[in-house]
């Protein structure tokens, strides 16, 4: 009796990057052989020792079974890249350092649309059918949305059960030290724990410290006022909270200091002695600080020029300074919620309100808005007696100013339909 057999030897793993895209989409073995066979698409290794001509049957014969092979072999991979760590101990299938690396990365990649619709909620299986829901209108197979989820639901898992900083082999002098130039907080660290964990790389893991840090509080991400907000918006956001508000202590968590600081800083400006000092103060400085703005003109402006322009500045400041008082308690009230998880939840639609109040009942541009928060840092330090006090606030500006002039810009240039309502009260 005759047996046909297939045989295939593979030693190193050879892997079709582009067939594991294909595969991580959901395609068809057929699918990606006709794909394979596209004019200008790489031709298989085996197709091009036999050296066939184009879309003749054999060569789509030995495409559809190239992408059957290595269909094949995705599903021996896909145990081990749900556990990354695995790969390092498995003996079955011996892979090359940088093949691991681009399995890992790709598998673990995300789509941005497909992620916009998870920021801020905890990957349970209610959010996993919603976003199954929504295939069709994000142009996503399902099986790719399932994936990014899973991965998603995964990362966070291990998050939560390690606290956010259970990385062995990490050290918290590594991460402090900074050396990629990441800034401060606990992104780096907790960063390098993703990469020891699941094998990603450094950019890979940063991309998902951002996310998972927004889902961590679940912040309020999916209200209609807060749609015009691309992902990107999303990230950086995080990114500057993370840098900002956190050390590589907290973890996830914004810094317990911080929120403590930050809510003595609003018990001690309830009074109206020192409100009015510190309103009084800020004024001053932002006046100076429009001043010097307009004094910094060209050289050949005409003594005219100079009278015609220094008009709006004046009327501008005077329009801005009346309502400062506002502003001042808009913030400090947003410092001192930080320690209550409600109404940090809520953090992204009460820095809404602050930009809107800003640019709308205040008439400032995105350079007035720069100096008027400059001047309140400057005149804070000036009123406070506590530096720890003054350094908290600092912080906190840090990571409000950059987002406020994120939502001045993007909204501007947001479409009618998901413009935040006007309905701020002035």
């Amino acid at each position: 009796m005759t047996v046909a057999l297939s045989v295939c030897v593979s030693d190193p793993l050879e892997l079709d990057a582009a067939a594991f895209s294909l595969w991580l989409e959901g395609a068809s073995i057929t699918d990606a052989a006709r794909e394979m066979l596209l004019p200008g698409a790489e031709m298989t290794p085996a197709a091009k020792a036999m050296q066939l001509p184009v879309a003749s049957e054999q060569e789509h014969a030995l495409a559809e079974a190239e992408a059957h092979e290595q269909w094949r072999l995705f599903a021996m991979l896909r145990p081990f890249l749900d556990d990354p760590s695995t790969l390092i101990t498995q003996r079955r299938l011996r892979i090359p350092l940088g093949v691991r690396q681009l399995l890992v990365d790709t598998y673990y990649s995300f789509e941005d649309r497909v992620m916009r619709e998870l920021l801020g909620k905890k990957p349970t299986s209610k959010v996993k059918r919603q976003l199954e829901s929504h295939c069709e209108r994000l142009n996503v197979s399902s099986q790719s949305c399932r994936r990014q989820f899973d991965n998603l639901q995964r990362i966070f898992t291990w998050t939560d059960e390690h606290d956010g900083t259970g990385g062995a082999g990490v050290s918290n002098e590594r991460a402090i030290d900074d050396s990629d130039g990441i800034g401060g907080g606990s992104t780096s660290l907790l960063a390098e724990h993703l990469c020891v964990a699941f094998l990603l790389s450094k950019p890979l893991a940063i991309r998902h410290v951002h996310v998972i840090f927004l889902c961590v509080h679940q912040f309020e991400c999916s209200k209609r006022r807060l749609m015009f907000l691309s992902y990107a918006d999303w990230e950086m956001c995080a990114s500057l909270l993370l840098r900002h508000w956190t050390d590589p202590a907290s973890g996830h968590d914004i810094d317990q200091d911080l929120m403590l600081n930050l809510s003595q800083v609003r018990s001690f400006y309830t009074e109206a002695r020192p409100l009015t000092a510190l309103l009084t103060a800020v004024a001053h400085v932002f006046q100076q600080s429009l001043q010097h703005a307009h004094a910094a003109v060209p050289t050949g402006t005409s003594p005219q020029q100079r009278h015609s322009s220094a008009q709006p500045h004046r009327a501008n400041a005077s329009h801005a300074t009346a309502r400062l008082g506002k502003l001042l308690k808009m913030l400090l009230e947003l410092g001192g919620s930080l320690a209550s998880a409600k109404e940090l939840r809520e953090l992204f639609v009460h820095i809404a309100d602050i930009a809107e109040f800003m640019r709308i009942s205040m008439s400032l541009n995105e350079s007035e808005v720069v100096l008027l928060f400059e001047s309140i840092g400057v005149a804070f330090p000036q009123e406070a007696r506590n530096a720890s006090l003054a350094q908290a606030w600092q912080r906190f500006l840090a990571g409000v100013m950059p987002i406020v002039m994120c939502f001045m810009a993007v909204d501007r240039n947001a479409s009618p339909d998901t413009r935040p309502d006007r309905t701020l009260a002035i």
